[in-house]
């Protein structure tokens, strides 16, 4: 009898989240259908209320990118493409994007930046860097509960090593968590401000739209934005986050 309850229990704990990952299912079919039989409109729809879940694929973003500069809505078509790059990697991604920045009436005025390779980096090697420090620290914390009982050249040369590698990979992967730039995407038109108001000395023509931004500090309704050493206030709904 304890067992049926058991299995029942552990059947409860997985239902949501096996609910939710049909209904991704269902969701992401019905869309990749309507954009093969050119339903663009309905296919646009579906795929950004899957982005909104925290749902996407490569494919998925390519295509979000193409429908959108094929309506002339060039912003959100760059951040698309630009996540595209960020997320699996693509060289051509930002000719494309000063082109279709150029048919908006701008510039690209910051281009790709280490940040880009960064992010690449992190997103293809990050659960490697994990559990490979998750294991140097387990290996670590044995050595310091089991210590040898006699001196060992070849053990001591390896826990230098261990801890060499343990120092690295924890500033790496904290460097990551906190201090790691927030990125954007401007999506919408704005002035740029010297500080978070609109009351403040403002400019125009800073960053263009599509441009990639820093976010480096936010107050309220406002965000700092940085990009090629310049930085200014603009209001958060301009900016799509990466």
């Amino acid at each position: 009898m304890s067992n049926i309850f058991l299995g029942f229990f552990i059947a409860l704990l997985f239902w949501p989240a096996t609910l939710f990952s049909a209904d991704i299912d269902t969701q992401l079919n019905a869309a990749n259908e309507a954009y093969k039989n050119e339903q663009y409109t309905i296919s646009l729809e579906r795929y950004e209320k899957l982005y909104s879940a925290g749902y996407f694929n490569e494919k998925m973003l390519y295509r979000l990118a193409f429908m959108h500069e094929n309506l002339k809505n060039y912003p959100q078509a760059i951040y698309y493409l630009k996540k595209a790059s960020q997320e699996y990697g693509n060289p051509g991604s930002e000719a494309k994007i000063k082109q279709m920045m150029q048919m908006n009436g701008s510039s690209r005025l910051f281009t790709a930046d280490a940040w880009d390779t960064y992010f690449l980096f992190f997103n293809n090697w990050g659960l490697i860097l994990w559990i490979a420090f998750g294991l140097i620290t387990a290996a670590l914390a044995l050595s310091l509960i089991l210590p040898p009982r006699k001196p060992n050249s070849i053990r001591a040369v390896t826990l230098v090593a261990g801890w060499t590698l343990f120092v690295l990979l924890a500033g790496f992967l904290a460097h990551n968590i906190f201090i790691s730039p927030k990125r954007a995407v401007i999506t919408e038109a704005t002035s740029f401000y010297n500080f978070p108001s609109y009351a403040a000395d403002a400019r125009q023509y800073v960053f263009s739209l599509g441009e990639t931004v820093s976010i480096i500090d936010e107050e309220d309704i406002w965000a700092q934005v940085e990009a090629g050493g310049r930085e200014y206030w603009v209001p958060k709904r301009v900016l799509k986050a990466l």
